[in-house]
């Protein structure tokens, strides 16, 4: 993995939080923990990408009312060995996953949540 190599990690506690920070430790990937006031903050500024600074914004904390995983810096082959490594240690599985695209970076938290939910959804009726 690269020295970028990130997992943003959303509501997700206990266990699981331990177990996928061991498995982020081996593999080299940082851990970035997102905290509920700063769910209206850019993906960008929250995975420390060049050229995004987390904003002051003021206004109602939000709710991401689920667990969430977002890549950043990590390839399709990076993101594919997390994910073996993660069923292999059979962590309870996190549905909701992303990686950080040239049109995402610059969402909010939020929004992406709400984005994913519904393309979960779509995949799922299917």
């Amino acid at each position: 993995m690269n020295a970028k190599s990130k997992i943003l990690i959303f509501n997700i506690s206990g266990e699981k939080n331990k177990a996928i920070h061991q498995l982020c430790k081996e593999l080299k990937i940082e851990v970035v923990e997102v905290e509920t006031n700063d769910y209206k903050q850019k993906i960008g500024a929250l995975a420390h990408i060049d050229g995004f600074k987390k904003e002051v914004i003021h206004g109602t904390v939000l709710d991401i009312p689920g667990e969430m995983l977002i890549f950043s810096g990590l390839n399709s082959g990076d993101v594919d060995k997390f994910l073996a490594e993660y069923r292999a240690k059979k962590i309870e599985p996190i549905p909701l996953k992303a990686v950080v695209t040239p049109t995402n970076i610059t969402w909010r938290a939020n929004e992406l949540f709400k984005e994913i939910v519904k393309e979960h959804a779509e995949m799922n009726s299917k």
